[in-house]
């Protein structure tokens, strides 16, 4: 899987090379990484279809498509090779010839040449290893991983098709896919092991980082800036844990960062936009982004309207041909609705709507009341402003909250501007989890910008794209902050939002400090930003270590249980009795929405799990036929428990509402 990414990018990047296509390798990612997806994302559902999403198959089509792709980058470095020797001055009579080995000695060199003028890079590669290394290292072990990310990459894979199925949980099946399908292949090819389920978002975490300091590059920052850039967001403690565990927020931050690049170079341009086919090719590519984004997280499209708006903006005041545009936006659209149509069919056939009310609506707020509006705004606006530099600055900031609520006649925890009405609280700046993290220095950072543009506001050229990144960035982050219902893990639908506010603090950091004198203001910013942008990442890395190291995440399966490990020893003791009597298919009914589930599958490999008793839409896709030989029950148990007409009586109690249901007499 990861090879084929890196051939198609090789194809693609020397393709561009041989037509003297003027891009970026940055930009031969990008379209590489939505071929990739593209091709994953079909192979997917294609094989969904026939039921064969199974190692033959998935080993199969990967193996076919990476063979095809090693002729073709054989085949285009030969007519490269050719083009460039035609083409080179002779020496001595003979050709200058590129070949591999002069290829990686040059790629090579640059890079000792960049690490010599710039040996700060290495910071980064530091953090970067530790992530990865953590990521291999550390067993899945937070609660929506537990819960419903992986349980359904183990239900697809038993029912080698990504339909729906009967579930107790309903976010198995309600919530964004295409991490899990990623998962889902990774899983299969490596033979029902999760090592590596965290490595996507690893890799999505350094992806994102590369991607923020080269949205810095197109905001005209130098090197130094593009390296702020990607330190502010490897450092941002949510960021940091996400890319630990098989979360979707950096995987979904990938698609908008990449959005936004491509974006930036149309609105950019000097000339009017028009419809030819590097414009094609681009706007398709940016089509696939929204689509990947809706798919990973919907939430990302807030920020995606916002810059297609502000695109549109300068498309008009550059005059720009309407008709050009039109037949740009119309070859766009199929790359945005195509990918998502499977998943919106499911969901109208289970839900009757384009998506559950857990995963849709009810993620936003519920009233148009402009005091509820501003008091939800002022709750996730400074849900990452409590810092350790500040004593107490968690309680100052809810008693800020509370006060602009009385005053309002707002009530706080009502439920249209908080989930499920729960008490507002705050994190400590020293919150590190994957769910809760507080992230001050980039708010910190963003609300200095934010006065310093209002005191400069006279001396701010407006037209220029760094001021309209600024205020598409700055727009999108307020607005989403005003919409999105708070919750007490809201910080990890920030991640988005605040790695866009990255490049513009460091632009606008070089911006107004260009002048001779205030050269010393601007190293000291670089200072002490970077110094707090380290010592950040330095107490991440130390709080996840201790995880992996001294809270049992360094083992399977009792990692499953690092972060809760209170039912360590039920499952333990339910399995074992399982696999004693040697039973081959288990039925499950789990009250709580919070029990784990993928422990069992992990404690029971080789048995058929089945959900049982299930009382919400997703009951239709209930197996009839199926009779379980032992029921595996969380929760209050009923007076008798039959599935047709077989009896399970003999119950073992395991304490704490976990209880083993069997026949009686060999049923």
């Amino acid at each position: 899987m990861l090879l084929a990414t890196v051939m198609i990018y090789g194809n693609i990047h020397l393709y561009k090379r041989r037509k003297n296509i003027n891009s970026t390798g940055l930009s031969s990612y990008i379209g590489a990484c939505c071929a990739w997806m593209l091709y994953l994302f079909a192979v997917t559902e294609v094989l969904s279809l026939f039921h064969m999403v199974r190692f033959l198959s998935l080993f199969a089509v990967w193996g076919t498509l990476d063979g095809v792709l090693f002729i073709m980058l054989v085949l285009q470095w030969g007519k490269y090779l050719q083009e460039m020797g035609s083409g080179s001055e002779t020496d001595g009579g003979r050709q200058k010839r590129s070949h591999w080995p002069g290829a990686l000695r040059r790629m090579c060199g640059k890079g000792r040449q960049f690490f010599r003028e710039a040996p700060y890079y290495g910071i980064l590669l530091a953090i970067g290893a530790a992530v990865v290394c953590l990521a291999i290292l550390t067993t899945p072990n937070n609660w929506d991983s537990m819960t419903y990310h992986l349980p359904r990459i183990v239900y697809w894979a038993q029912n080698r098709s990504v339909e729906h199925y009967a579930t107790n949980s309903i976010r198995q099946i309600s919530s964004p896919v295409l991490a899990e399908f990623i998962n889902l292949h990774v899983y299969i090819l490596c033979r029902g092991r999760d090592l590596f389920f965290n490595l996507l978002q690893a890799a999505s975490y350094l992806t994102c980082a590369v991607m923020v300091g080269a949205i810095a590059g197109r905001l005209g920052c130098d090197r130094k800036f593009r390296f702020l850039a990607m330190l502010l967001y490897m450092s941002m403690p949510i960021a940091y844990a996400e890319a630990l565990t098989t979360q979707v927020d950096n995987f979904a931050t990938v698609w908008l960062l990449f959005f936004v690049y491509l974006l930036l170079d149309l609105a950019g341009q000097k000339e009017k936009i028009i419809f030819d086919r590097v414009a094609v090719c681009k706007v398709c590519m940016m089509g696939l982004c929204v689509a990947w984004g809706y798919l990973a997280k919907p939430s990302v499209c807030f920020g995606m309207v916002f810059f297609a708006l502000w695109l549109l903006i300068v498309c008009i005041a550059r005059k720009d041909r309407l008709w050009h545009l039109v037949r740009l936006a119309g070859c766009a659209l199929p790359c945005v609705i195509l990918p998502i149509l499977p998943e919106l069919l499911r969901n109208f056939k289970t839900f009757h709507a384009y998506a559950s009310a857990g995963t849709g609506a009810r993620q936003l707020v519920g009233t148009l009341q402009p005091s509820y509006l501003f008091i939800n705004f002022l709750k996730n606006f400074t849900f990452n402003m409590p810092t350790a530099l500040l004593k107490d600055s968690d309680e100052f900031f809810i008693r800020i909250a509370r006060k602009a609520a009385r005053i309002l006649q707002v009530e706080l925890n009502a439920k249209s501007i908080a989930e499920d009405g729960l008490e507002y609280s705050m994190h400590s700046p020293s919150t590190y989890g994957c769910d809760t993290a507080v992230n001050p220095l980039v708010l910190w950072l963003f609300v200095f910008c934010s006065v310093w543009v209002v005191l400069q506001i006279r001396k701010t050229d407006w037209k220029s794209l760094q001021s309209g990144y600024l205020l598409t960035s700055a727009i999108s982050f307020c607005v989403f902050c005003t919409a999105l219902r708070w919750e007490p893990f809201v910080s990890r639908y920030m991640v988005s939002y605040l790695a866009l506010l990255c490049p513009m603090i460091v632009s606008q950091i070089q911006i107004r400090t260009e002048t001779e004198s205030r050269r010393p203001l601007r190293y000291a910013l670089i200072g002490i930003t970077g110094f707090l942008g380290v010592i950040g990442t330095v107490s991440v890395t130390h709080f996840h270590y201790e995880i992996w190291a001294y809270h049992g995440a360094d083992n399977r399966p009792y990692g499953y249980f690092a972060s809760r490990r209170d039912p360590a020893s039920y499952y333990a003791a339910v399995t074992d009795q399982i696999k004693s009597r040697q039973y081959q298919s288990v039925g499950l009914y789990l009250m709580k929405g919070d029990d784990y589930e993928y422990p069992l599958w992990m404690m029971l490999d080789g048995c058929r799990i089945e959900h049982i008793y299930v009382e919400n839409e997703s009951a239709v896709y209930a197996d009839q036929e199926f009779t379980p030989d032992c029921i595996v029950w969380f929760g209050a148990l009923p007076k008798e428990v039959t599935i047709h007409g077989r009896e399970y009586k003999e119950v073992t109690d395991f304490g704490e509402e976990y209880y083993l249901l069997e026949c009686s007499g060999g049923q």
